[in-house]
């Protein structure tokens, strides 16, 4: 992974980002696919299966009024019964042709479309017999509608029935198959859908820790610890230790460590005049506060820096607490500078480095 550490940060982010993308695309979309097959079993089975079985239970229903309205005539008394149960029996053909066109709609299989094929061969003769048997139990009497029926009407009847309830037994399964088509379908998508999720979660974590890796690798240890080491570097302290990983050499912190080993023999130097709370740094407030107030403070009006800063502290220009530590301030960086004068017989405001120098500077001072 050579080439992801050469990337620049920026670049490393976007391509984690772009891979957790994709990864949520696949597999939304994948999801979606295999939603859609669940969606498409359970319409199926609502739409077609289920509306097959009631439509051949309704038209087996109609089989069998036919069947009862045609005895009920073939055993009436008078022809008023005859007359209504003959009624009957028109209005069951009707539905039975009626339902069976509905049903033949919801033919999806062979076997079911040759069944009905077989059906409609045999409706030419059963309707036939069944009329006969009205007419001949209206105008012959009721044992030779009897006879007809039990011996040329009831036969054909029961080879329609049972091709019927091969057609019920057919839509019955058809819809059971849409209904675990429909299962398995549910569950290859629960299963593709954790899959999908494990997979993210490792990816992420896999791409996280990469990313984490090759920044830390970078910087040469946590972020907030090579902040820390560079602040101290950028304020002088150049004598920091840095612990930093094996193989990191080309890094921020390694970086850092080598500005400390360009510098072996120059320890930092104290200034007197310079730095906060120096001479130049108390001077040059004074002198400011000359500029600004001396036309109104006549006790501004000197050469005197310990003068001026009383003046401007009587006349409320700085706090007191303010005046007092910017004038013992003064007179400590006066003290070294003269010090040090002293001790090395000329003017400088730079203080040695050298440990027995500064034990003397520090004797002259009473410390």
């Amino acid at each position: 992974m050579r080439w992801f550490e050469r990337l620049k940060l920026s670049h490393r982010l976007i391509a984690a980002f772009c891979v957790a993308i994709l990864l949520t695309v696949v597999l939304g979309a994948g999801s979606v696919w295999q939603l859609g097959q669940v969606n498409h079993g359970a319409a199926d089975l609502q739409s077609h299966w289920m509306p097959s079985v009631r439509a051949a239970l309704v038209w087996r229903s109609d089989l069998q009024a036919i069947r009862l309205g045609t005895l009920q005539h073939a055993t009436a008394g008078n022809e008023r019964e005859k007359r209504r149960h003959a009624a009957v029996v028109e209005a069951a053909l009707d539905e039975y042709a009626k339902h069976e066109a509905e049903f033949a709609a919801f033919a999806s299989l062979e076997e079911q479309r040759k069944l009905i094929d077989e059906i409609r061969g045999l409706n030419q003769t059963f309707i036939g017999v069944t009329k006969q048997v009205l007419e001949v139990s209206s105008k012959e009497g009721n044992d030779a509608a009897m006879a007809l029926q039990n011996g040329e009407m009831s036969p054909r009847a029961q080879q329609v029935e049972t091709r019927m309830d091969r057609l019920v037994e057919l839509s019955i399964e058809g819809g059971n198959a849409a209904a675990a088509g429909s299962e398995r379908s549910y569950q290859i998508s629960r299963a593709v859908l954790t899959g999908g999720v494990l997979l993210s979660v490792l990816l992420g974590l896999g791409l996280a820790t990469l990313v984490t890796r090759s920044v830390l690798r970078q910087l040469g240890g946590d972020p907030a610890y090579a902040a820390a080491v560079v602040e101290r570097v950028a304020a002088g302290d150049l004598t920091v230790q840095i612990a930093t990983r094996k193989k990191m050499a080309a890094v921020v912190l390694p970086a850092s460590f080598a500005i400390a080993d360009n510098y072996p023999d120059r320890p930092i130097r104290a200034i007197a005049s310079q730095g906060p709370g120096g001479l130049s740094d108390v001077e040059w407030l004074v002198q400011l506060l000359q500029l600004q107030h001396a036309h109104a403070v006549p006790g501004l009006r000197t050469t005197s820096t310990t003068k001026a800063l009383e003046a401007a502290r009587e006349a409320g220009l700085i706090p007191a607490a303010a005046a007092e530590r910017l004038e013992a301030a003064w007179w400590l960086a006066s003290r070294l500078r003269s010090a040090n004068t002293l001790l090395s017989g000329q003017t400088s405001d730079v203080l040695p480095v050298d440990r027995g120098k500064l034990d003397g500077i520090g004797r002259l001072l009473d410390y």
